[in-house]
Protein backbone atom coordinates (compact mmCIF):
# COMPACT_ATOMS: atom_id res chain seq x y z
CA UNK A 1 0.00 0.00 0.00
CA UNK A 2 1.21 3.48 -1.01
CA UNK A 3 1.13 6.40 0.77
CA UNK A 4 -1.55 8.10 -1.34
CA UNK A 5 -3.74 5.00 -0.74
CA UNK A 6 -3.31 4.90 2.98
CA UNK A 7 -4.34 8.76 3.38
CA UNK A 8 -7.24 8.25 1.53
CA UNK A 9 -8.18 4.71 3.77
CA UNK A 10 -7.27 6.98 6.81
CA UNK A 11 -9.56 9.93 5.76
CA UNK A 12 -12.19 7.59 5.31
CA UNK A 13 -12.57 5.94 8.68
CA UNK A 14 -12.31 9.43 10.04
CA UNK A 15 -15.31 10.75 8.14
CA UNK A 16 -17.45 7.35 9.01
CA UNK A 17 -16.20 7.80 12.62
CA UNK A 18 -17.77 11.30 12.81
CA UNK A 19 -20.53 10.45 11.22
CA UNK A 20 -21.08 7.56 13.83
CA UNK A 21 -20.56 9.39 16.60
CA UNK A 22 -23.03 12.75 15.71
CA UNK A 23 -25.85 10.91 14.14
CA UNK A 24 -29.32 12.02 14.95
CA UNK A 25 -30.83 9.80 17.86
CA UNK A 26 -33.77 8.02 16.95
CA UNK A 27 -35.86 9.59 19.46
CA UNK A 28 -35.10 12.72 18.39
CA UNK A 29 -35.76 12.40 15.06
CA UNK A 30 -38.93 11.31 15.81
CA UNK A 31 -39.60 14.47 17.93
CA UNK A 32 -38.42 16.67 15.35
CA UNK A 33 -41.03 14.61 12.73
CA UNK A 34 -43.84 15.59 15.53
CA UNK A 35 -45.89 17.77 14.27
CA UNK A 36 -47.09 19.24 17.66
CA UNK A 37 -43.63 19.70 18.62
CA UNK A 38 -41.78 22.54 20.35
CA UNK A 39 -39.61 24.27 18.19
CA UNK A 40 -37.55 25.57 21.69
CA UNK A 41 -37.46 22.23 22.73
CA UNK A 42 -34.72 20.58 20.89
CA UNK A 43 -31.32 18.56 21.46
CA UNK A 44 -29.99 16.08 23.74
CA UNK A 45 -31.48 17.64 26.49
CA UNK A 46 -35.36 16.96 25.49
CA UNK A 47 -34.93 13.62 26.97
CA UNK A 48 -31.87 13.61 28.62
CA UNK A 49 -30.19 15.25 32.18
CA UNK A 50 -27.57 17.17 30.54
CA UNK A 51 -27.40 19.52 26.98
CA UNK A 52 -24.68 17.12 25.62
CA UNK A 53 -26.48 13.81 26.31
CA UNK A 54 -25.36 9.86 26.90
CA UNK A 55 -26.17 10.54 30.55
CA UNK A 56 -29.77 9.33 32.35
CA UNK A 57 -33.10 10.51 30.47
CA UNK A 58 -35.29 12.80 32.55
CA UNK A 59 -38.60 12.75 33.81
CA UNK A 60 -39.91 13.38 29.82
CA UNK A 61 -36.96 11.16 28.89
CA UNK A 62 -38.62 8.03 31.29
CA UNK A 63 -41.92 8.52 30.24
CA UNK A 64 -41.12 8.50 26.33
CA UNK A 65 -39.91 4.70 27.38
CA UNK A 66 -43.14 3.62 29.47
CA UNK A 67 -44.90 4.59 26.15
CA UNK A 68 -42.72 1.97 24.10
CA UNK A 69 -40.43 4.56 22.58
CA UNK A 70 -43.15 6.34 20.95
CA UNK A 71 -45.17 10.02 21.24
CA UNK A 72 -48.63 9.22 22.18
CA UNK A 73 -51.79 11.57 22.37
CA UNK A 74 -51.12 11.07 26.22
CA UNK A 75 -47.06 12.02 25.95
CA UNK A 76 -48.15 15.08 24.32
CA UNK A 77 -50.41 16.36 26.72
CA UNK A 78 -48.54 15.48 29.62
CA UNK A 79 -45.68 17.59 29.01
CA UNK A 80 -47.34 20.80 27.28
CA UNK A 81 -43.36 22.36 27.85
CA UNK A 82 -42.75 20.13 24.80
CA UNK A 83 -45.39 20.04 22.94
CA UNK A 84 -47.59 22.76 21.62
CA UNK A 85 -51.37 21.09 20.87
CA UNK A 86 -54.86 22.70 20.77
CA UNK A 87 -56.62 22.58 23.99
CA UNK A 88 -60.37 23.32 24.44
CA UNK A 89 -61.28 24.48 27.96
CA UNK A 90 -64.85 23.46 28.01
CA UNK A 91 -66.21 23.87 31.90
CA UNK A 92 -64.22 24.74 34.85
CA UNK A 93 -61.82 21.49 35.47
CA UNK A 94 -62.20 20.40 32.03
CA UNK A 95 -59.35 20.53 29.41
CA UNK A 96 -59.30 18.61 26.24
CA UNK A 97 -55.83 17.79 24.74
CA UNK A 98 -56.52 17.34 21.04
CA UNK A 99 -53.05 15.95 20.55
CA UNK A 100 -53.67 13.90 17.53
CA UNK A 101 -52.92 14.81 14.12
CA UNK A 102 -56.33 13.65 13.02
CA UNK A 103 -58.23 14.39 16.12
CA UNK A 104 -59.24 11.19 16.45
CA UNK A 105 -57.37 10.56 19.89
CA UNK A 106 -58.39 12.93 22.64
CA UNK A 107 -56.66 13.19 26.23
CA UNK A 108 -59.49 14.86 28.65
CA UNK A 109 -57.89 16.24 31.95
CA UNK A 110 -60.57 16.50 34.83
CA UNK A 111 -59.48 17.11 38.16
CA UNK A 112 -55.60 16.41 37.77
CA UNK A 113 -56.53 12.94 36.16
CA UNK A 114 -56.24 12.21 32.34
CA UNK A 115 -57.95 10.25 30.05
CA UNK A 116 -57.40 8.91 26.77
CA UNK A 117 -60.26 8.74 24.98
CA UNK A 118 -59.64 6.80 20.97
CA UNK A 119 -62.79 8.22 19.12
CA UNK A 120 -62.24 5.07 16.04
CA UNK A 121 -61.66 2.45 18.63
CA UNK A 122 -64.38 3.94 21.00
CA UNK A 123 -62.34 3.44 23.84
CA UNK A 124 -61.36 4.93 27.11
CA UNK A 125 -57.77 4.09 28.60
CA UNK A 126 -57.82 1.20 26.15
CA UNK A 127 -61.52 -0.27 27.71
CA UNK A 128 -64.22 0.02 25.49
CA UNK A 129 -66.51 2.39 26.05
CA UNK A 130 -70.65 1.88 27.21
CA UNK A 131 -73.20 3.47 24.76
CA UNK A 132 -74.90 6.29 26.60
CA UNK A 133 -78.55 5.19 27.62
CA UNK A 134 -77.42 1.89 26.97
CA UNK A 135 -78.39 -0.76 29.30
CA UNK A 136 -75.86 -2.38 31.01
CA UNK A 137 -74.09 -5.74 30.00
CA UNK A 138 -76.49 -8.46 31.79
CA UNK A 139 -74.64 -10.80 34.43
CA UNK A 140 -72.65 -13.56 32.89
CA UNK A 141 -73.65 -17.14 34.25
CA UNK A 142 -70.09 -16.97 35.66
CA UNK A 143 -70.51 -13.81 37.69
CA UNK A 144 -74.15 -15.18 39.20
CA UNK A 145 -72.91 -18.13 40.20
CA UNK A 146 -69.91 -16.85 41.93
CA UNK A 147 -72.67 -14.24 43.90
CA UNK A 148 -74.66 -17.33 44.68
CA UNK A 149 -71.66 -18.98 46.09
CA UNK A 150 -70.31 -15.97 48.21
CA UNK A 151 -74.04 -15.74 49.59
CA UNK A 152 -73.70 -19.80 50.25
CA UNK A 153 -70.59 -18.93 52.03
CA UNK A 154 -72.03 -16.56 54.58
CA UNK A 155 -72.16 -18.59 57.87
CA UNK A 156 -75.55 -18.52 59.56
CA UNK A 157 -76.20 -19.63 62.92
CA UNK A 158 -79.30 -21.98 62.97
CA UNK A 159 -79.57 -21.64 66.31
CA UNK A 160 -79.81 -17.57 66.45
CA UNK A 161 -83.37 -17.87 66.89
CA UNK A 162 -86.53 -20.39 65.81
CA UNK A 163 -88.49 -18.69 63.29
CA UNK A 164 -89.81 -15.29 64.95
CA UNK A 165 -88.84 -15.85 68.21
CA UNK A 166 -85.44 -14.84 69.37
CA UNK A 167 -85.27 -15.76 72.91
CA UNK A 168 -86.47 -18.76 74.67
CA UNK A 169 -89.39 -17.85 76.16
CA UNK A 170 -92.43 -15.66 75.52
CA UNK A 171 -93.09 -14.18 79.02
CA UNK A 172 -92.72 -17.81 80.76
CA UNK A 173 -94.15 -19.69 77.67
CA UNK A 174 -91.49 -22.25 76.01
CA UNK A 175 -91.39 -21.69 71.95
CA UNK A 176 -89.47 -24.58 71.10
CA UNK A 177 -85.78 -22.70 70.01
CA UNK A 178 -83.48 -25.39 70.85
CA UNK A 179 -79.81 -25.21 72.15
CA UNK A 180 -76.84 -26.23 70.59
CA UNK A 181 -74.08 -28.55 72.55
CA UNK A 182 -72.34 -27.07 74.72
CA UNK A 183 -75.21 -23.91 74.84
CA UNK A 184 -75.90 -21.67 77.74
CA UNK A 185 -79.40 -20.17 78.14
CA UNK A 186 -79.80 -17.63 80.77
CA UNK A 187 -83.04 -15.95 81.33
CA UNK A 188 -84.13 -13.31 84.11
CA UNK A 189 -88.02 -12.56 84.39
CA UNK A 190 -89.98 -10.12 86.03
CA UNK A 191 -93.44 -9.36 86.81
CA UNK A 192 -94.87 -6.59 89.17
CA UNK A 193 -96.85 -8.65 92.01
CA UNK A 194 -100.10 -5.82 91.68
CA UNK A 195 -102.25 -5.93 89.53
CA UNK A 196 -102.42 -2.87 87.25
CA UNK A 197 -106.11 -2.39 86.78
CA UNK A 198 -106.91 -2.58 90.62
CA UNK A 199 -103.40 -0.68 91.75
CA UNK A 200 -104.83 1.98 89.58
CA UNK A 201 -102.69 5.42 89.08
CA UNK A 202 -102.88 5.81 92.93
CA UNK A 203 -100.42 2.96 92.75
CA UNK A 204 -98.80 3.53 89.85
CA UNK A 205 -100.16 0.80 87.91
CA UNK A 206 -98.57 -1.77 89.91
CA UNK A 207 -95.00 -0.44 90.10
CA UNK A 208 -95.39 0.72 93.96
CA UNK A 209 -95.77 -2.98 94.72
CA UNK A 210 -93.12 -5.42 94.69
CA UNK A 211 -91.47 -7.72 92.21
CA UNK A 212 -92.15 -11.45 91.43
CA UNK A 213 -88.56 -12.25 89.97
CA UNK A 214 -87.16 -15.87 88.62
CA UNK A 215 -84.13 -16.75 87.21
CA UNK A 216 -83.72 -19.97 84.75
CA UNK A 217 -80.77 -21.83 83.20
CA UNK A 218 -80.73 -24.51 80.04
CA UNK A 219 -77.61 -26.23 78.63
CA UNK A 220 -77.33 -27.99 76.03
CA UNK A 221 -76.00 -31.99 76.47
CA UNK A 222 -76.43 -32.44 72.67
CA UNK A 223 -77.48 -30.59 69.83
CA UNK A 224 -81.14 -32.06 70.65
CA UNK A 225 -81.29 -32.25 74.43
CA UNK A 226 -81.08 -29.63 77.23
CA UNK A 227 -81.50 -29.93 80.98
CA UNK A 228 -82.46 -26.80 82.59
CA UNK A 229 -83.55 -25.04 86.51
CA UNK A 230 -85.48 -22.34 87.34
CA UNK A 231 -86.19 -20.26 90.79
CA UNK A 232 -88.69 -18.02 91.77
CA UNK A 233 -90.16 -15.81 94.40
CA UNK A 234 -93.67 -15.94 93.38
CA UNK A 235 -96.23 -15.72 96.54
CA UNK A 236 -93.17 -16.21 98.56
CA UNK A 237 -93.63 -20.02 97.57
CA UNK A 238 -89.32 -20.54 96.98
CA UNK A 239 -90.59 -22.33 93.94
CA UNK A 240 -88.03 -24.43 92.17
CA UNK A 241 -88.13 -25.85 88.62
CA UNK A 242 -86.17 -28.78 87.20
CA UNK A 243 -86.96 -29.34 83.20
CA UNK A 244 -85.46 -31.38 80.45
CA UNK A 245 -86.14 -30.92 76.48
CA UNK A 246 -85.83 -32.92 73.21
CA UNK A 247 -85.88 -31.65 69.96
CA UNK A 248 -87.70 -33.86 67.86
CA UNK A 249 -87.51 -32.13 65.05
CA UNK A 250 -87.73 -28.42 63.56
CA UNK A 251 -89.71 -26.44 60.51
CA UNK A 252 -87.84 -27.31 57.36
CA UNK A 253 -88.14 -29.18 54.22
CA UNK A 254 -88.45 -32.76 56.39
CA UNK A 255 -90.67 -30.91 59.02
CA UNK A 256 -93.93 -28.46 58.81
CA UNK A 257 -93.59 -28.21 62.42
CA UNK A 258 -90.75 -27.44 65.09
CA UNK A 259 -91.68 -29.89 67.89
CA UNK A 260 -90.02 -30.10 71.24
CA UNK A 261 -91.08 -32.44 73.81
CA UNK A 262 -90.54 -30.92 77.80
CA UNK A 263 -90.92 -32.67 81.20
CA UNK A 264 -89.72 -31.67 84.64
CA UNK A 265 -90.94 -31.19 88.36
CA UNK A 266 -91.02 -27.88 90.38
CA UNK A 267 -91.42 -28.18 94.15
CA UNK A 268 -92.18 -25.02 96.51
CA UNK A 269 -90.36 -24.45 99.18
CA UNK A 270 -86.86 -24.72 97.91
CA UNK A 271 -87.96 -28.10 97.04
CA UNK A 272 -89.70 -29.15 100.41
CA UNK A 273 -93.50 -29.51 99.34
CA UNK A 274 -95.65 -29.28 96.78
CA UNK A 275 -94.03 -31.43 94.35
CA UNK A 276 -95.70 -31.09 90.84
CA UNK A 277 -94.38 -32.80 88.12
CA UNK A 278 -95.48 -32.26 84.40
CA UNK A 279 -95.09 -33.00 81.07
CA UNK A 280 -95.46 -30.55 77.56
CA UNK A 281 -95.42 -30.48 74.15
CA UNK A 282 -94.61 -27.31 72.58
CA UNK A 283 -95.49 -26.96 68.30
CA UNK A 284 -94.62 -24.20 66.40
CA UNK A 285 -95.25 -22.72 63.28
CA UNK A 286 -93.90 -19.52 60.99
CA UNK A 287 -94.88 -18.22 58.13
CA UNK A 288 -92.72 -16.29 56.04
CA UNK A 289 -90.03 -15.98 58.85
CA UNK A 290 -91.84 -13.04 60.01
CA UNK A 291 -94.94 -14.56 62.10
CA UNK A 292 -94.61 -17.22 64.25
CA UNK A 293 -97.46 -19.09 66.08
CA UNK A 294 -97.12 -21.77 68.73
CA UNK A 295 -99.42 -24.40 71.03
CA UNK A 296 -97.84 -25.88 74.06
CA UNK A 297 -100.52 -28.61 75.34
CA UNK A 298 -99.35 -29.30 79.11
CA UNK A 299 -100.03 -31.89 81.20
CA UNK A 300 -99.17 -30.96 84.86
CA UNK A 301 -99.75 -33.38 88.42
CA UNK A 302 -99.71 -32.87 92.13
CA UNK A 303 -98.40 -36.16 93.55
CA UNK A 304 -98.58 -35.21 97.00
CA UNK A 305 -102.14 -34.35 96.89
CA UNK A 306 -104.49 -36.81 95.15
CA UNK A 307 -107.34 -34.11 95.32
CA UNK A 308 -105.22 -31.69 93.87
CA UNK A 309 -105.00 -32.62 89.90
CA UNK A 310 -104.73 -30.04 86.97
CA UNK A 311 -106.70 -30.58 84.36
CA UNK A 312 -105.10 -30.80 81.12
CA UNK A 313 -104.49 -27.40 79.34
CA UNK A 314 -104.43 -25.95 75.85
CA UNK A 315 -101.46 -22.51 76.11
CA UNK A 316 -101.12 -20.41 72.98
CA UNK A 317 -99.09 -18.03 71.80
CA UNK A 318 -97.70 -15.75 68.73
CA UNK A 319 -95.03 -13.35 67.91
CA UNK A 320 -94.71 -11.41 65.09
CA UNK A 321 -91.25 -9.67 64.44
CA UNK A 322 -90.48 -7.06 62.13
CA UNK A 323 -86.68 -7.31 61.60
CA UNK A 324 -84.25 -9.41 59.93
Amino acid sequence: MNRWSGSVLLTALFLFSNVSAFAMPQFLQLYRSDPFRNPAQDGCITCHMSPEGGDARNVFGQAFERAGEQITPMLRAQFPDRFIVPVSRQATGLVMHFSDPGNKQVVIESGGRMTLVDLDRKTVDGTPAATPGAAPPPATAASTAAQASERANIPVDGYAREGAFFGSNVVNLPVGKPLRAGGVDFLVQHRFSQDIKSAGFGGLFGFDSGATVAYSGRVGITDRIAFGISRSNYNNTKTIELNSSFQVARQGETSPLTIQARAGVEGQQNFHIMHRPFIQGVFTRTFADRVSLLAAPTFAFNTRNEDTFTPPSLIYGGEFNNTQ
